[in-house]
């Protein structure tokens, strides 16, 4: 389902972001590194907005 699939894609960001910014020291600075390094050019709210209204069969924006 196309919710599903955007839902998955946010969700996806926001464990990269815990990745990339967390205080924890049981993070390895490896995966750290790692998580921003894929964030750079990982969609942003705005950008699944815009897809989801040009693509709607294949993204939607979950309902809050």
């Amino acid at each position: 389902m196309p919710y599903e699939r955007t839902s998955a894609v946010l969700q996806t960001r926001k464990f990269l972001n815990e990745l990339a910014y967390s205080q924890s020291t049981n993070i390895p600075h490896e995966i750290a590194s790692e998580a921003h390094r894929l964030l750079r050019h990982y969609p942003n709210d705005a950008d699944m907005k815009l897809t989801s209204i040009a693509i709607a069969e294949i993204w939607q924006m979950p309902t809050p």
